[in-house]
Formats: structure tokens, sequence, C-alpha cells
């Protein structure tokens, strides 16, 4: 089970998991987002998770809570006040790059995150 965060207090707010991106055999980036832009935007954030050590739970019973570590919270560090923070690659070098899906108008953000900032 991951944890998602809760959505602001605004009529028609959620919050959902945009990508999931596949870093070894047991650990993932997350990227959590809420469906707000501008000012009403809250939840942009890029998380690590791993599934090492975790047991999977059979169909109807409780899964196991994930743990999620924070690796950037893109509307906090980086003012992503976008609604679509939509896609994360993982590079060679173990850096990120983060883009929004603009629905064919808008501006196109793309964010390269390190891993020392």
């Amino acid at each position: 089970h991951y944890p998602i965060e809760a959505a602001a207090p605004t009529p028609g707010a959620w919050v959902g998991l945009s990508e999931i991106t596949r870093i070894d055999d047991t650990t993932f980036a997350i990227l959590e987002r809420d469906n707000q832009a501008n000012a009403a935007a809250r939840i942009k954030r890029l998380y690590v998770v791993s599934i090492a050590g975790v047991t999977p739970a059979a169909v109807g019973e409780t899964p196991p809570l994930l743990t999620k570590t924070l690796l950037r919270d893109l509307w906090f560090e980086d003012g992503f006040v976008l609604e679509k923070a939509e896609g994360v690659l993982r590079l060679p070098n173990g850096n990120f790059i983060v883009i929004n899906d603009n629905d064919g108008f808008g501006e196109t953000r793309v964010f390269r995150i390190r891993q020392d900032d």
C-alpha cells in the first residue's frame, strides 16, 4: 500500500500518482501530485519507495504500508505550479528529469533534479 497525501479541502481536488519509475529491483521513484494549478497547487512531489523485504499480501488481506522518502518537493523548492507533473526519467548518473503534460497548450517545463541538491 502506497500512502497518498491528503488533498486540499478544495471542491474536486484529489491527489494521485502520475509516474512510477524503476530505480533498481526494489526501489522506485514516485511522482505524486494534486490536480490543482497555480495558487491552488500544493502537492507536486517526487518520492522514493523501496519494496525490499516487503511481503506481498494475498487478495483480500491488508497490504503492507510502504515507507516513502521525499526526494524533492517540486512545488515548494522549484515553484512547479502547473497542474500536471507527469513524467520522470532517471538518468544514468542518478539524477532525474521531471516534465509536465500541458494537454497540447500552455507551458511545458522540464526540471533536472540532482541527487546532491
